[in-house]
């Protein structure tokens, strides 16, 4: 069935699940586009952290101490130290490979959730329970000529164009 992991009656008791619930286990119970958000939100997770990290680690202390040696005490306040306002000169350089690196960040980040989301839907797709439901057999025509605008209009189109899987059920939609 499709009931969610148990978890205990405790104040924290939903953090287990939430942990240790794996995506194949999602797979099956809440569907693939439903994990691919889950997958995205992760991918942002990890990536504002990193950012974050870099920026708090290593920016904002060449700002600060940049700002104490060089700029005086009453041209600066506490919020622009923190800041490249004021930051001038050869010490840019470290803001401009900074940037660099959240790009390559960026990219390797997608690459990665990319990839997996790429493996997760091919074993979505090959699944015994994608390949049996009735969505995954279903097509929706566009522009059918007004002569064919019926259940019957719609069936023979597919039987003149010889389809090699037999149609079970044709509807037109208004």
């Amino acid at each position: 069935g499709k009931i969610p992991p148990k978890m205990s009656d405790s104040f924290l008791g939903w953090l287990p699940p939430l942990l240790h619930t794996k995506e194949p286990e999602l797979m099956d119970k809440i569907g693939l586009d439903a994990v691919a958000f889950l997958r995205f939100l992760r991918l942002l997770r990890w990536l504002f952290t990193a950012v974050a990290f870099l920026a708090c680690a290593v920016l904002i202390p060449i700002n600060v101490v940049y700002n104490i040696r060089h700029i005086s005490s009453e041209d600066r306040d506490i919020l622009s130290m923190l800041t490249i306002r004021d930051v001038k000169g050869t010490v840019l350089f470290v803001h401009v490979s900074a940037t660099y690196v959240f790009a390559f960040l960026v990219m390797a980040f997608v690459w990665y959730h990319w990839r997996e989301m790429d493996r997760l839907r091919h074993e979505w797709f090959h699944s015994p329970e994608y390949i049996s439901a009735f969505y995954a057999r279903t097509l929706m025509i566009q522009k059918v000529p007004k002569k064919s605008q019926s259940d019957e209009g719609i069936r023979s189109i597919f039987e003149s164009v010889q389809v090699p899987y037999p149609t079970t059920a044709v509807h037109i939609g208004r």
